[in-house]
Formats: C-alpha cells, sequence, structure tokens
C-alpha cells in the first residue's frame, strides 16, 4: 500500500515578504499624494463658493440700499445700534462682514444683543478649509478673507492722505460705493479676496509677530482683521518697490498683515465686484495688480496678466 505524504501550505520565503511589503509602501506613496490633492480640490471648491457667496451678498446688499457694505470705523470700535437696531452702512462701526449677516442666512446673529457673543461667534463662511486653522482664539472668531481697501491704506486711520480711498470698500462715513463709482468696471475692481497669515502665526494671536493680526476678530471695522491694501505705503511707486504682492502662507510678511494672500499652493481666491470669483497667481504683475486694487485709476486691465 502506497502512503500519500501529506503537505502543509507554503510559506512565503523573506524575500517573497520583502517584496510584497515594498510593492504596498509603493502603493501607498502613490496613493497619499493623490488623497492630498482630492482634499485641496475639495478645500478649493468650498472657498470658492465662500467667495462666491459672499459677493452675492454684497450684491444684495447693493439690492437694498444702493451701496456696498461699508469698512467700518477702526480697531475696537463698539457696534453702533439705533433704537435697539444695528445701524446700516452708513454709520455701522463694524465692518463689511458683520454687514453682510443678513444677506448669509445670519439674520440672528446680526440681531443678537451681546456684542461679546457676536464676537466669539465663527461663521463657517468666513473660513477657508485649506488652512484650517482655529476658528475662536480667546473668545475671539477670526477670518481667512478681506475686503479690497484700495492701493494703500492705514488701519489706524480712515481718512486721506493715509488711505487712497479708492477701493471697493470705503471706511464708514466716507464715499460709499456702488457701481456708479466703480467707474474702471465691475469686472476689472477686486471686491473680497484671501487674505494672508503666516502659517506659524495661525493659532498665536497673543505675542511675537504677527499678534496683531486677528487680534479683534471678523466684526472689526477698518483694521488689518478685514482690510487688505495693494500696497506697502504711499503712494505706490511700482518702480520703488512699494507693491504687496499677494502671498502663500508658508512665506513671511509684515508682522500686521493687510496684505492678501492664502494657504493654497500657486494661486489664491478673489471675488470682482461683478460676483465673478478668480484664481489669481500670486506672481501677478505688479502693475495689475495695483490697476485691479483701484476702481478709479483709468488703466486698462490686461486679464492676461493675472
Amino acid at each position: 500500500m502506497t502512503r500519500r505524504k501529506l503537505h502543509g501550505p507554503s510559506a512565503f520565503t523573506l524575500i517573497e515578504l520583502l517584496v510584497v511589503i515594498a510593492i504596498i509602501a509603493i502603493l501607498i506613496a502613490l496613493l497619499v499624494p493623490a488623497v492630498q490633492k482630492v482634499r485641496e480640490a475639495a478645500a478649493r471648491t468650498q472657498c470658492i463658493n465662500n467667495l462666491k457667496q459672499m459677493g452675492l451678498a454684497f450684491h444684495n446688499h447693493l439690492d437694498v440700499f444702493g451701496y456696498f457694505p461699508s469698512g467700518g470705523l477702526g480697531p475696537g470700535a463698539p457696534r453702533t445700534m439705533i433704537n435697539a437696531v444695528p445701524a446700516n452702512y452708513k454709520t455701522q462701526a463694524w465692518g463689511w462682514c458683520y454687514q453682510i449677516l443678513p444677506f448669509i442666512e445670519q439674520d440672528n446673529l446680526w440681531r443678537t444683543p451681546s456684542d461679546a457673543t457676536i464676537i466669539s461667534t465663527a461663521v463657517p463662511m468666513f473660513y477657508c478649509p485649506s488652512r484650517g486653522r482655529t476658528e475662536v482664539i480667546q473668545e475671539i472668531a477670526v477670518s481667512d478673507y478681506a475686503g479690497n481697501g484700495g492701493t494703500y491704506g492705514n488701519w489706524s486711520d480712515q481718512h486721506k492722505p493715509t488711505n487712497s480711498l479708492d477701493g471697493a470698500i470705503t471706511p464708514t462715513g466716507d464715499q460709499a460705493v456702488n457701481f456708479g463709482n466703480i467707474t474702471d468696471g465691475a469686472s476689472n475692481t477686486l471686491l473680497i479676496a484671501e487674505k494672508w497669515l503666516y502659517f506659524q502665526w495661525y493659532d498665536d494671536r497673543t505675542s511675537g509677530p504677527g499678534s496683531c493680526i486677528d487680534n479683534e476678530g471678523w466684526c472689526n471695522g477698518w483694521d488689518n482683521d478685514s482690510i487688505c491694501f495693494s500696497s506697502t505705503g504711499r503712494p505706490t511707486p511700482i518702480a520703488a518697490g512699494g507693491v504687496a504682492l499677494p502671498r502663500r502662507d508658508t512665506q513671511t510678511g509684515p508682522p500686521c498683515g493687510l496684505v492678501f494672500g492664502s494657504a493654497h499652493a500657486g494661486t489664491f481666491q478673489a471675488t470682482f465686484c461683478d460676483g465673478s470669483v478668480h484664481s489669481l497667481l500670486y506672481s501677478i504683475d505688479p502693475q495689475t495688480w495695483v490697476n485691479l486694487c483701484s476702481r478709479e485709476d483709468g488703466r486698462e486691465l490686461d486679464n492676461s496678466k493675472f
């Protein structure tokens, strides 16, 4: 009688196991960047949608009042109330972010009696997912977007000559802006955009460089928390290098900001006065950038240099 030898399941050799592990490692290495790209694409899409909705809110405000929201009255100013009702753009000390609340389905927050409650409330539309920072720091809700204050300006003053007053947003009490004031054309003028913040300052608002950015939050009027400009000085001579080009969060910059930019690679997002949203290059032509931030310079805008 012949006996049949039984064999157990064959095992992997060490070399085979190493090959399998190497293949898995390669697949993971290929997968991770793909996942990151998908996440960033989704975050960028959400950021674009935020800007579209804010642009629509500006236009709805224009339809109701005849003008865009104003930029408010400077850092630390209390909210302006008239007969227990929030004042409108004509006299409101708080800035454009607060003034558009009724037009982004935040009417209840707009009417909330407590200033402290409003200041500490995060509004989802005011945050870009790509940045992903803490939204409320020491009971102050911050924001990732800023209004276009013009070709140069200063958050500590609301008057000429410290400010150019040629942006889509002007301080409360100055010339309010509507399409009639945008002589360069609504499709050629920046309205709001993402603002720059050095990544190491994301969650530190209390000390060191950058502590004056977002130290008073999105409610604040005519302040570096809510307004940016195209220049670091006045006037804006291109040859003198005074133009503050937008920058990515990985780049350092002025400790008090006032500069546009974002956490996105390659481009940042901006809404123009006609409500359209554009992806603009950080390497945008300096003269084009200055022209884009002025509503009335009379210069022809070269869209190919965006």
